[in-house]
């Protein structure tokens, strides 16, 4: 009997630890270390609820801040690109990310946007692809509805109102789902990364002992244009320049 008692007792203890370690609870945990000044601490804890595949904005952008206040300027980019793929709109992070920038040792100047590239940045990427399909959804519905209420009017002035609105919700419906596709498709094939190496030879070649082009430093972002078994990756920068480097320099985001 006193064994059962005692297995029952390490059962619920069991119980009750698993359930005190969910996101929620390590997120507070992670945020009290932050508040604290044991940055360290913090970090494990947030990792922690990025090994169980939780993804938040708010997650990446706080573990950006501790590694900022760590002084490890890849990774807190890094998180900040994270947090901003994931919700666009995060001011905190779109500010905190420009002074992380400027503690990295590239100072690349980028290439004008193309018109394209203009409207896709303002437009199209405004929103996650989500974010896209929910307005697409909440514009179907209206549009059902007004039509709905349309159908079934007896003024001419009602249904006249009620019919506009319905084509209006039916084309807000048809640009959110356009772009829903478009920036489910940008960001998919679209390989971003952020060096993570404290210094990278940029090879002409994916060969160790072909030219180098130039150096690349931790923390500056690069777009992945090409990757090879023996893990050699073609990049880009931002100033349009190219070249191959070791896979294992970066990480993708």
């Amino acid at each position: 009997m006193r064994k059962l008692i005692l297995f029952l007792c390490i059962c619920i203890f069991s119980f009750a630890s698993a359930q005190n370690q969910n996101p929620k609870t390590l997120f507070e945990q992670a945020n009290s270390l932050y508040k604290a000044d044991k940055y360290n601490e913090a970090i494990k804890k947030y990792k922690e609820i990025e090994s169980e595949d939780y993804i938040s904005d708010v997650l990446y952008f706080n573990m950006g801040n501790t590694y900022y206040k760590l002084n490890q300027i890849a990774p807190s980019i890094y998180y900040y690109e994270k947090a901003l793929k994931v919700n666009p709109n995060n001011k905190e992070a779109k500010n905190n990310l420009v002074f992380a920038n400027r503690l990295a040792l590239d100072k690349i100047e980028e290439v004008p946007n193309s018109v394209l590239e203009n409207i896709s940045d303002n437009f199209i990427m405004k929103f996650n692809y989500n974010q896209w399909a929910w307005i697409a959804v909440v514009g179907a519905f209206v549009c059902a509805i007004f039509f709905l209420i349309y159908y079934f009017s007896y003024t001419s002035k009602k249904k006249l109102l009620f019919f506009n609105v319905s084509i209006f919700a039916f084309i807000v419906f048809g640009i959110s789902f356009f772009f829903a596709i478009k920036n489910h498709s940008l960001i998919t094939k679209t390989k971003e990364a952020i060096i993570f190496s404290e210094k990278i030879p940029v090879k002409e070649s994916p060969k160790m002992n072909s030219e180098t082009l130039y150096d690349l430093h931790e923390g500056t972002k690069v777009l992945v244009i090409d990757s090879m078994e023996d893990g050699w990756s073609k990049i880009k920068i931002a100033n349009g320049s190219e070249g191959w480097v070791q896979s294992e320099s970066f990480r993708e985001f």
